[in-house]
């Protein structure tokens, strides 16, 4: 989003015009990500994350995000040499631009927009 203020042509004084320039952002995107992993117990090995976006997912403005996560990672020196270990995350998380409460909630004006997140995720680990 971009504003930008300029003087009016008009001949009245204290007068702006205002030009608002918005770009929308796609509806649905996709990211990869690869990364190399050291850790200090001398543990070494690829990362990947893989994620989707859905921006809008009900037509409430809702978004939906999908995540899986994997690595594998290899003990390379040590006095443990060779041993290995590798981990899967699944993840699934719904924001929805409303609170969702089992109440009624009184409907206040307010400078804040509520959110509510749903999240289920399993991490496995060997």
């Amino acid at each position: 989003m971009s504003v930008k203020f300029s003087d009016s042509d008009t001949s009245a004084t204290g007068y702006l015009d205002v030009t608002i320039l918005m770009t929308s952002m796609p509806k649905r995107t996709f990211r990869a990500e690869i990364d190399l992993v050291s850790k200090s117990n001398n543990y070494t090995g690829p990362r990947m994350n893989l994620t989707y976006l859905n921006r809008n997912t009900f037509n409430g403005a809702e978004l939906l995000n999908i995540n899986l996560a994997g690595s594998f990672e290899a003990q390379l020196s040590g006095k443990d040499k060779n041993l290995y270990s590798y981990s899967a995350t699944p993840q699934i998380e719904l924001y929805i631009p409303r609170f969702l409460v089992p109440f009624k909630m009184p409907r206040t004006r307010s400078m804040f927009v509520p959110k509510t997140r749903l999240s289920l995720s399993y991490n496995y680990l060997k």
